[in-house]
């Protein structure tokens, strides 16, 4: 996906300004000013997502949050272009206390935002088929390019 295409349409930023009336917003990561980062990690049952996430926040990388008032209720990035140009994705989730109120769509569009900000020429990522953020992607403009089989084997 190329971000030098990207804009954000007009109904992300009116869905923003309802979800904003509603308590909910997206902001970059303040340590100063937004708690509960790690419970929310931890509540996703992901060990890379705590582990990475935690540290880049400890190390004051960009890290958009989705807010419930100043409550992490969800999460992208960390946020910077790889020396390919590639937008870096670690991941994007919310805590399931707070799905269903649109911080998955609104951090993904302000993640689109940012790294195109950063310098970030494009944008490519791989998720699951069953994954619900699949559709947030490709509502975004992505497309599938290839789809491959996981295969396991209990031993």
């Amino acid at each position: 996906y190329c971000l030098a295409d990207h804009t954000t349409p007009a109904w992300v930023e009116e869905k923003a300004a309802k979800m904003a009336e509603r308590g909910y917003t997206v902001a970059r990561y303040d340590a100063a000013r937004h708690v509960g980062l790690e419970e929310m990690l931890e509540s996703l049952g992901n060990p890379q997502w705590v582990s990475e996430i935690t540290a880049a926040a400890k190390a004051g990388m960009d890290l958009l949050v989705g807010l419930k008032g100043n409550v992490c209720a969800g999460f992208t990035g960390p946020v910077y272009p790889e020396a390919t140009g590639r937008g870096y994705l670690s991941g994007i989730a919310v805590g399931p206390q707070f799905e269903r109120n649109g911080l998955g769509t609104l951090l993904f569009y302000r993640l689109l935002e940012l790294e195109k900000a950063v310098g970030s020429r494009y944008m490519s990522l791989f998720t699951g088929e069953n994954n619900n953020a699949r559709f947030i992607y490709l509502n975004a403009g992505f497309r599938i390019v290839r789809t491959f089989s996981v295969m396991l084997k209990e031993l």
